[in-house]
């Protein structure tokens, strides 16, 4: 499993991530900080092989 924060202006950061399987799970908010990051997760099924 992965769990990538990201700047939610950060679209094409996100949009890299989800072409490799990321999927985007929303903000989380109540963090300290100007913006709620977005939430990019790679779940245990879709991780690479070790060695990529």
């Amino acid at each position: 499993m992965g769990v990538a924060l990201l700047h939610p202006a950060d679209h094409g950061g996100q949009a890299v991530l989800e072409s490799w399987g990321w999927q985007n799970m929303g903000e989380i908010v109540g963090l300290p900080g100007p913006v709620n990051p977005c939430v990019l997760i790679l779940p245990l099924a879709e991780a690479l092989p070790a060695g990529r």
